[in-house]
C-alpha cells in the first residue's frame, strides 16, 4: 500500500475567537518545522491574524480551500463544524 504524506492542512476558525487565532499561529510554526503548510480561510484575514500575531498565512476561500488541502482542521464548536461540512 502506498504511503501518502500530508503536505497542506486547511484551517477553519470560528469568528471572534482570539484564542483560536493564537492557536493557528502556533500551528503555523509547528507545522512549518515539519514541512507542512497551513492554509486558512478568509475569517483569519478578517480577524487580523497577521496584525495580531505576526504570522503570515495563505488565505483561500471555501471550495478553493477544501480542494487544495490534504486535511481540514476546524477550530470551533458544532456550528462551525456543520457550516464547514456544508
Amino acid at each position: 500500500m502506498a504511503e501518502t504524506a500530508i503536505r497542506r492542512i486547511g484551517v477553519v476558525v470560528k469568528p471572534h475567537q482570539h484564542e483560536a487565532v493564537k492557536t493557528v499561529c502556533e500551528l503555523v510554526v509547528w507545522l512549518d518545522a515539519r514541512g507542512i503548510r497551513l492554509v486558512g480561510e478568509p475569517v483569519l484575514e478578517s480577524e487580523g491574524i497577521e496584525q495580531q500575531t505576526g504570522c503570515a498565512i495563505e488565505i483561500l476561500a471555501g471550495d478553493e480551500l477544501a480542494a487544495s488541502v490534504d486535511l481540514l482542521l476546524v477550530l470551533g464548536g458544532d456550528g462551525t463544524m456543520i457550516g464547514t461540512a456544508r
